[in-house]
């Protein structure tokens, strides 16, 4: 613009504007303002969901046949095993869809700053230290007490891995728990097996075992929505939701749970706490049980209220009279 010599507005001024026109719409349209002029969110999964996610991701071939989209489920499958750690790592973890799933294959391929088999290594109750890989026996014999560790990879708030990269995240493994990212990770190495330093760093993560290749945004929002179809009670809902609702749901679950701010945003790595104020969401627990704990209170008396009381228009007197200028005749008082 200056440049082509036209002259620009000052800043000030046009915020000026744009607050005028806001109130205006505001006074025109009443409270329904709010739903054009507050950023759509996503909402957060639930528990639920991701349990009902996670059962239709089990189906067995002897099951009633269950399809999402033109896919039919059999969670033997190396397709669906992988998919399925997938689901419970970004559930457990928090990690981003473009973490595990790529744009396109040509315009954005796999690359070693992508989290790859390499990335999961195990820690067996007793030992020293964690270790790569696993043989097939000491896969099969996991048991409590056992961890997967998984590095987390470069991201867009850490994009050389400086902050988080040393940062583990360590997934307990339980042979029953419905969401159990340990558990998935131990049924994909036994599924897909990848043996070798070589092979576990040049291996995504997560394989479409059908392409062999890296799972696609296009692939992985499509089994998203129609889980989705197939758990919620009203389709007209589905588009409330998206892979991000994997993160809000960790972060509102944690903090649910009474989990400290400070250790919300290193376990899903924001850098400042601006995102965790974005993200969070209070339930209708959290929200209940803060108003009945406020109802509970009994003892008000603060360190003002034990002092000798005053009388309130005596106070007032005093300070008008200490105040410069101001001399009230005692009658007018």
């Amino acid at each position: 613009h200056k440049r082509l010599a036209c002259p620009m507005a000052d800043l000030s001024f046009a915020l000026s504007v744009l607050k005028g026109t806001t109130r205006r719409f505001r006074e025109e349209h009443g409270m329904a303002y709010t739903n054009h002029l507050v950023k759509d969110k996503k909402l957060p999964l639930s528990n639920k969901m991701i349990k009902g996610f996670l059962r239709i991701l089990n189906t067995s071939d002897t099951d009633a046949p269950v399809k999402l989209g033109r896919r039919r489920v059999v969670g033997q499958q190396p397709f669906w095993v992988s998919f399925r750690a997938l689901v419970s790592v970004m559930s457990q973890a928090g990690f981003r869809k473009n973490e595990v799933a790529l744009s396109s294959h040509l315009k954005d391929p796999w690359g070693a700053h992508k989290p790859s088999r390499a990335n999961v290594w195990w820690h067996l109750q007793g030992a020293p230290a964690a270790v790569s890989e696993l043989s097939v026996m000491q896969l099969r014999g996991l048991q409590t007490g056992d961890f997967a560790v998984v590095t987390p990879p470069p991201s867009k708030a850490d994009q050389f891995g400086q902050v988080w990269s040393d940062k583990k995240i360590f997934l307990a493994f339980h042979p029953t728990s419905e969401i159990n990212a340990a558990r998935e990770l131990q049924g994909m190495e036994l599924a897909v097996p990848c043996l070798g330093e070589v092979a576990r760093n040049s291996t995504p993560l997560f394989v479409n075992a059908s392409t062999g290749q890296s799972f696609t945004y296009s692939e992985v929002d499509g089994l998203l929505r129609h889980m989705l179809l197939a758990v919620l009670p009203d389709a007209e809902l589905v588009g409330k939701y998206s892979f991000h609702s994997f993160r809000i749901y960790l972060c509102t679950t944690l903090h649910a749970s009474g989990c400290p701010p400070a250790m919300i945003q290193a376990l899903l790595r924001w850098q400042t706490d601006e995102s965790l104020k974005e993200y969070t969401r209070l339930t209708y627990a959290m929200y209940t049980g803060f108003l009945e704990g406020a109802a509970a209170v009994t003892d008000l008396q603060t360190m003002a209220a034990a002092g000798p009381p005053v009388d309130p228009p005596e106070l007032a007197v005093e300070a008008l009279d200490n105040m410069e200028g101001i001399r009230l005749p005692p009658d007018e008082r």
